[in-house]
């Protein structure tokens, strides 16, 4: 089953799409906020504020400067302006310290400064007090959630009030060992509770399509025990927590007295994925059957992931987020790989799984991009990953339903030509003892007339001693053919064995079946059958007709209409013979 030339050109519109897609969130990014041009940013009304034009920053390489140091007039003029955009530095050792100015207004407003991203190891705020002195109010993802000034999954500090006309300069301080990204943003609070409650209604409905997927799937392999549903929901789970990993749900409602485990679970849970997900793939793109090889390629890079697993607690953070990234990439490239070679041999749910790899990339590639500092931060490079996630999850469920009813296809297919006689196509004597034991049992429920009819080629051993058995398979199924065209749609032609062929005939009785039978012996009779070369063999045929009479078994019946064709091939053949019960 192959793919037409339609759903090519649909997958190529597909693809237009989505590349347009990403492209216009990663070149046109929501607005993170109000932009505003001065030296002092003035929190004047509602809303959120951007605070990159105000931002200052110094790199500490080393990691030794504190805030007594960089309050030193040599470091101050070590500050340079960040300007537009997301700070993003990718993976370094060194310390970072921001610094802006705000100015107080006539509003009694709260304000918040919130640095979105959970994956900060140590972060520290700095405000001035009352007697020029500044107090630091320290967190992290290394420290315990609790410990956490405001309890959400990113972190956030409340602005102390500036009074009107003053103005005041506020630090920040972050170290991590993973990527250094440090997406600033000040709110109000009326704005921070509301814009949280709609983030954690949107993790509420990609979470919640999780659960269902996992929920539906669990019902599926308790029915069915096939562990490709298995595979697959193990790899929505191990996704479903690399997601709460990354963006702190997890630390924040999971594991909040484990910052070692809420650190290193991402890890953890991403060669867990890569993992599953390899397997699940073996088995949906048939890669034993199709491309053994590379089969053998997507075990090896499973069997990688899975001794990464341990090795996660292990290795330090740098080099294990390294070694993931590695993984994911040359899986994804195997992935691509095998699911050509499997879309090549034919194989229907290839065609999902490309689709299904192209927003898993997708979603990859934005997340590297953005930790490498290749992408700007933006609202499709910080939950692009998520959503890729959900298209792809849907593409795999499309893909199982695909394999699924492949296989199926495949079982109908064999359980047919199990019914089936090899030489003329017709039901064989094993399908039609269980067609004919169904048809009985409804003939007598419903006290309708049933006629079984025996059918005999005569003089063929004579005819196949002869001309030999290459020309009697040639005779049986042109005579085969004959019969099942000479009777209705609905009726049941089977090849009982030899030359002896069977009919079933529904709602027929034996006054029915018999005039149906001259018809056909007497077409038989008049026709040339089958030409070899220069031969032209006309045949005969006996016909033995018994109809149901309270028969409780199949056989009987058959028993009665082999009978009845004995007692026309006594009388010499070429004749219908129908046998009554009591004969």
């Amino acid at each position: 089953m192959g793919i037409n030339l339609f759903e090519a050109k649909r997958v190529k519109k597909a693809l237009g799409f989505i590349l347009l897609f990403f492209l216009f969130f990663l070149f046109f990014p929501p607005e993170a906020g109000k932009i505003l041009a001065a030296e002092s940013l003035e929190l004047t009304g509602e809303g959120s504020y951007n605070i990159y034009p105000y931002l200052e920053v110094l790199e500490d390489p080393q990691g030794v400067l504190g805030i007594e140091e960089i309050l030193l007039p040599e470091f101050q003029e070590k500050f340079s302006p960040h300007g537009q955009g997301t700070p993003s530095y990718s993976y370094t050792d060194s310390v970072f310290w921001f610094k802006w100015d705000l100015t107080g207004s006539s509003s009694d407003r709260q304000w918040f400064l919130e640095a979105k991203y959970p994956l900060l190891q140590d972060v520290q705020f700095f405000y001035p007090g009352d007697k020029g002195e500044y107090n630091q109010v320290k967190t992290g993802s290394l420290l315990p959630f609790y410990e956490r000034p405001i309890q959400n999954m990113n972190f956030v500090f409340p602005i102390p009030e500036v009074t009107q006309g003053e103005t005041r300069t506020f630090y920040l301080r972050t170290q991590t060992d993973f990527a250094h990204i440090v997406p600033l943003k000040i709110l109000e609070g009326n704005y921070f509770y509301a814009q949280l409650s709609r983030e954690y209604y949107a993790h509420g409905i990609y979470y919640g399509i999780l659960l269902i997927m996992v929920f539906y799937n669990l019902f599926l392999l308790y029915f069915s025990r096939d562990i490709r549903f298995l595979f697959y929901i193990l790899y929505i789970v191990c996704i479903a927590f690399f997601h709460l990993s990354l963006n702190g749900l997890s630390f924040q409602f999971l594991w909040s007295q484990s910052p070692e485990w809420a650190n290193r679970s991402g890890l953890f849970f991403s060669f867990g994925g890569v993992f599953f997900l390899l397997l699940f793939a073996c088995r949906v793109l048939e890669l034993k059957k199709k491309a053994p090889f590379w089969e053998r390629v997507f075990l090896g890079i499973a069997a990688f992931s899975f001794l990464m697993l341990p090795g996660t607690f292990v290795f330090s953070y740098t080099p294990t987020m390294q070694i993931s990234i590695g993984t994911v990439l040359i899986g994804s490239i195997a992935l691509l790989v095998g699911v050509v070679k499997s879309w090549q041999a034919n194989n229907p749910p290839a065609v999902y799984l490309f689709l299904a790899w192209l927003f898993l990339v997708g979603g990859i590639f934005l997340l590297i991009g953005r930790s490498f500092g290749f992408l700007p931060h933006s609202f499709i490079t910080f939950s692009g990953i998520q959503l890729g996630s959900t298209l792809e999850f849907i593409f795999l469920s499309l893909a199982l339903v695909a394999h699924t009813s492949a296989l199926d296809e495949e079982k109908e297919k064999a359980l047919e030509m199990a019914r089936r006689d090899d030489l003329t196509g017709l039901f064989n004597r094993r399908a039609l003892f269980a067609i004919g034991q169904k048809q009985l049992e409804i003939a007598r429920l419903q006290s309708s007339p049933l006629s079984i009819v025996m059918v005999d080629i005569d003089e063929f051993k004579q005819l196949n001693d002869q001309y030999g058995h290459e020309v009697g398979d040639n005779i049986l199924r042109v005579f085969a053919e004959r019969l099942k065209h000479r009777v209705r749609v609905s009726d049941c032609v089977a090849r009982y064995g030899g030359d002896e062929f069977c009919f079933l005939l529904y709602l027929t009785n034996s006054s029915g079946a018999q005039e149906r039978m001259e018809e056909i012996r007497e077409e038989l009779e008049e026709e040339t059958l089958y030409r070899e070369e220069d031969y032209n063999f006309k045949l005969t045929a006996s016909f033995g007709i018994a109809s149901y009479q309270g028969e409780s078994e199949f056989k009987e019946l058959i028993n009665r209409a082999d009978s009845a064709l004995y007692t026309a091939k006594k009388e010499g053949g070429n004749r219908v013979v129908v046998l009554s019960r009591e004969l």
